[in-house]
């Protein structure tokens, strides 16, 4: 613009700056962040930055300007900014306190989790035998897992959380540590106290054991013991009763012994009349130790365990004695093939014809007893050797006497035939009488006769001999 005189600029200028103030002024209203002195001067206000003109929000929280305590929130406002508490604290006094959840029962946490406190917050852990993040906890079964301490010879019981280890039936301890129990000899020193039927252990836990027989044998086992029924005895071990071996049969005794049962044995003793252990009984001789009670007129007879009294002949028995015979009538003794005949007050008896023996015992003639038969064959046999023995010997001197002859008489024709007529007449005079001499021994040898056979004398109807007299030939 052209000021064409100076009024004409003075206007101008006035007109201006009253435009510049109209707008100074306008503006200023319309900057409700900053601050203007005498509508001339504008400052941003604090919390905001510029030139007074333009004022934009300063942020605190973005750039830590801010005085929020570490345990709260900065939350930006216009111009300023606010100081919220975090989660887990509370507003006190201008600052901010931790909120203890786990004392004022503001957790989460599972009912088998433990609540641990933190600055503005709390964690949860699983107890011990569970498993989980602390809000879920789950049973962990230490028995199925293994991971129990239990013993050997103890039970593990699994039950919430945790477990517990119990000793077997037959064992004594706390669980992690059992040791047997020797039902047999329970005594104060194992810390057992009982009677074989039960016992208390050191934990006051009773088990009641089934007690042996008092005629059984009790044996320790690992966690158990066994009865067993002493020898003599049968049952199960817990009952027993006895074995009565006499009824059964089952003892050894001697058959000439009495078997008498005794509990879980028995005995044997000798039967009267035998001397023995029982198991060995021997018969006792009444007759020769003189231990009998025979009468007079009779002899002892010694019997398996016993005796009897037998009169001797002649008298028979009357009660308890021996008494005589007088006369047939009273006698009995003798055979019922002999005849009885009085004499003298007395009797004699003798054997009927046909028959033999003493009178008391008598055998039919021809007919023999055992006895008799045998010697009678011995003796047939005996003659039959005889006779065998006698013929094979006069045979064997002919054959020996022949052949010598016949050598004599080969040698004797070869001399000369004189020699062989004379040595052939000497010859017939020794044939003759070595016949004769022969037939006589051969004769008395087979004339034998017995009671069961007979050989026949031998005849000789005729006997050809012929000869030499002296007159016909010399020697």
């Amino acid at each position: 613009m052209r000021c064409f005189g100076w009024l004409h600029c003075g206007i101008w200028i006035l007109i201006i700056t009253c435009v510049v103030f109209l707008s100074i002024e306008t503006d200023a209203e319309e900057r409700p962040n900053a601050s203007c002195f005498n509508n001339t001067v504008c400052f941003c206000n604090e919390g905001f930055s510029g030139n007074g003109f333009n004022c934009s929000d300063v942020d605190e929280c973005a750039s830590s300007a801010h005085q929020c305590n570490i345990s709260a929130n900065c939350i930006n406002t216009l111009g300023s900014y606010r100081c919220n508490c975090s989660a887990g604290f509370l507003a006190h006094d201008n600052s901010c306190i931790d909120v203890d959840e786990c004392a004022q029962k503001l957790h989460s946490c599972d009912a088998h989790a433990s609540c641990l406190n933190t600055a503005g917050s709390y964690n949860c852990s699983c107890h011990q035998g569970y498993t989980g993040d602390g809000f879920n906890c789950n049973d962990t079964d230490a028995c199925a897992s293994e991971v129990d301490k239990c013993h050997l010879n103890a039970t593990c019981l699994n039950y919430q959380g945790s477990f517990k280890c119990s000793c077997k039936t037959g064992f004594t301890g706390n669980g992690s540590n059992c040791e047997d129990v020797d039902e047999c000899l329970l005594n104060t020193d194992s810390g057992l106290t009982g009677n074989k039927s039960n016992y208390t252990d050191v934990n006051n836990s009773h088990t009641k054991i089934d007690k042996c027989h008092s005629d059984a044998t009790c044996t320790n086992t690992p966690g158990s013991f066994r009865c067993i029924c002493k020898t003599g005895y049968t049952g199960n071990g817990v009952d027993c009763a006895d074995i009565n071996e006499c009824e059964r049969g089952e003892h050894n005794c001697h058959v000439n012994s009495i078997c008498v049962n005794s509990n879980g044995s028995h005995s044997c003793i000798c039967s009267l009349g035998f001397n023995g252990n029982g198991l060995d009984c021997d018969d006792i001789n009444e007759c020769t130790q003189n231990s009998y009670h025979c009468g007079e007129n009779a002899k002892c007879l010694n019997t398996p365990g016993s005796y009897k009294c037998k009169c001797d002949k002649g008298f028979y028995e009357s009660g308890n004695s021996c008494q005589p015979h007088h006369n047939c009538v009273s006698s009995s003794d003798c055979s019922t093939n002999a005849n009885c005949t009085e004499l003298n007050g007395s009797y004699i008896c003798q054997c009927k014809s046909g028959f033999i023996g003493d009178g008391y015992n008598c055998t039919a003639e021809g007919r023999s007893t055992p006895k008799t038969a045998k010697a009678r064959v011995s003796k047939v046999q005996a003659q039959r050797q005889v006779i065998i023995g006698s013929v094979s010997g006069a045979v064997a001197f002919i054959i020996v006497v022949g052949i010598f002859i016949l050598f004599v008489r080969l040698k004797w024709k070869k001399e000369s035939k004189p020699m062989i007529r004379h040595a052939s007449t000497v010859m017939g005079h020794i044939d003759e009488i070595m016949m004769e001499e022969q037939t006589d021994k051969v004769l008395d040898c087979v004339s034998v006769r017995s009671s069961r056979f007979s050989i026949p004398s031998l005849h000789l109807s005729s006997l050809s001999i012929n000869r030499i007299h002296k007159g016909e030939g010399h020697l």
